[in-house]
């Protein structure tokens, strides 16, 4: 969602880079620059290209932002499940879903951190066919989490410790981070190490996953992951 850069609850309005929709943003969010190129597209795109996959109606965002994805979420039909932890980003994403979702009462909203609310969701959970995590450092419980959630459908992961460690080529934090030893090309990383872990932690639910595309941009990296 680009970075957050304090707790400001003075909202602005600006068109969305893919929607053209106006939408609500804290007045010191530094906007999705990134956005038309990568992350919004690629997303819709997957979204419509495994729409048989959806087993249900809810997408649950863990980090919407002020809910640039969202508007994509409810664009596609979907009814957003949404948690954020910054007040500024929740009050512009709570006006937003007031503004464009068809039934603002059905979407819910959660202020807190994502894993205070994602233990607390039913294990193989029938009305969730999309989880979208964003993570500012790891991703490893969110994984987890997402693992015991889904049962078929998409799993969206995105990262800014994935790009961190590539930068940094640090094969040891790799070892003990995701207990996996990494010898390959560093734009590999996300595939052989993120994509092999969510692998692993599915399977151990007995539960297969097929990686659909991978994007990868200066700060951040996203992977689209199918569950079936």
């Amino acid at each position: 969602m680009g970075k957050y850069l304090g707790h400001a609850t003075v909202l602005k309005t600006m068109s969305h880079p893919l929607l053209g929709r106006r939408m609500y943003v804290p007045c010191d969010f530094e906007y999705f620059k990134q956005a038309p190129g990568g992350k919004l597209p690629s997303t819709q795109n997957c979204l419509r290209e495994f729409r048989d996959s959806k087993d249900g109606t809810i997408a649950l965002e863990a980090y919407a932002g002020s809910g640039v994805l969202t508007l994509i979420y409810l664009d596609e039909g979907y009814t957003p499940l949404l948690i954020e932890q910054e007040k500024g980003l929740v009050k512009a994403l709570k006006k937003n879903i007031n503004r464009y979702a068809l039934n603002p009462r059905g979407v819910q909203c959660f202020h807190a951190d994502n894993m205070i609310i994602l233990p607390g969701i039913a294990s193989n959970s029938r009305g969730i066919g999309v989880i979208d995590l964003d993570s500012y450092t790891s991703c490893i419980p969110q994984i987890k989490e997402a693992a015991r959630i889904l049962t078929r459908g998409l799993l969206f992961i995105s990262s800014g410790e994935i790009r961190t460690v590539c930068r940094f080529k640090n094969t040891a934090f790799i070892k003990k981070r995701y207990d996996i030893v990494f010898n390959g090309p560093w734009r590999n990383f996300p595939q052989d190490v993120i994509y092999k872990f969510a692998r692993q932690v599915f399977a151990a639910r007995g539960k297969k996953i097929e990686l659909v595309h991978t994007f990868v941009w200066p700060t951040v990296c996203r992977l689209c992951i199918r569950v079936n």
